[in-house]
């Protein structure tokens, strides 16, 4: 789920001054796709989502990552397996001279496989924040990342948000007041959510779950096109202190919005880098 304000503004309210995009220094695309690991944790294949709407510059790099990874070998419930996962990567690119680029996959998230329903965390109720107007009229838009601490009887008992991303940019001190703005307004909807906790397997005997979910604000007409290009301006970051700082640590930045994430979890984890660096 995708939330989208659909808001008709006018003239500079959409605008990006020439003068902000001048300083923007980094641009994000977010990518899908598949890759299939074996018992080893070697990729033995993958598939990269709609290649022709990808700029052949990007696509190379993402090869060339994607072809040069290892994992740890997969397992479930004990057992090695050959393992197929959704992929979403989140890659940011900067310019360093003219029309050159540094290109790099900025964050990386492996979709476990689909399992009896009992396995997973699942939103029971999730209304979308409501957009603040602050923020709307001029124009801003971006993501709040939470982790939410969820109890036994699936209702949201700490919030925090992990990290607010722009795609607008502007002075420190608005960004900073903006970021602010669209964390509490994702808090205050997510304290009211309510998730359907695991029944099955191992997490089902936690005391609660710490859960990922993205939350994206959006204005009418700016949702960008698969393959495009979008202005990237990362928020600082600050960690839930209920949760294992090890689980922290992997970044919430190519996680789907609207979509709850279990942490601690993962199937499939990275042991080599997961950009490449040629």
């Amino acid at each position: 789920m995708l939330w989208v304000l659909m808001v008709t503004l006018s003239g500079p309210a959409l605008a990006q001054s020439a003068k902000a995009m001048e300083e923007l220094v980094e641009v994000s695309m977010l990518v899908n796709g598949d890759v299939t690991v074996d018992p080893m944790g070697k990729v033995v294949s993958y598939t990269i989502q709609d290649e022709k709407a990808l700029p052949a510059g990007a696509l190379a790099f993402l090869k060339r990552s994607v072809e040069g990874w290892a994992f740890e070998p997969p397992k479930m419930e004990g057992e090695a397996i050959t393992l197929e996962n959704g992929m979403r990567l989140l890659l940011v690119a900067k310019r360093v001279e003219g029309d050159s680029f540094q290109m790099r996959i900025q964050a990386a998230t492996f979709d476990p496989p689909a399992r009896n329903r009992g396995y997973a965390i699942r939103a029971r109720k999730l209304e979308p924040p409501s957009y603040p107007l602050a923020a709307a009229r001029i124009g801003m838009q971006g993501t709040a990342y939470l982790v939410l601490k969820i109890g036994k009887d699936g209702k949201v008992k700490e919030a925090i948000a992990e990290q607010v991303n722009l795609t607008v940019v502007s002075t420190g001190a608005v960004m900073s007041r903006q970021r602010a703005l669209l964390a509490d307004s994702a808090l205050r909807a997510a304290r009211k959510w309510e998730f359907e906790p695991p029944t099955q397997g191992d997490a089902a005997q936690e005391a609660f779950w710490s859960v990922r979910v993205p939350a994206d604000f959006m204005l009418a007409g700016g949702e960008p096109k698969y393959g495009d290009w979008v202005p990237y301006v990362p928020g600082p970051r600050q960690k839930a202190p209920w949760i294992d700082p090890g689980a922290a640590e992997d970044s919430p930045e190519a996680l789907a919005g609207g979509e709850p994430s279990l942490l601690g979890t993962p199937v499939l984890r990275l042991r080599t880098p997961v950009s490449w660096d040629g």
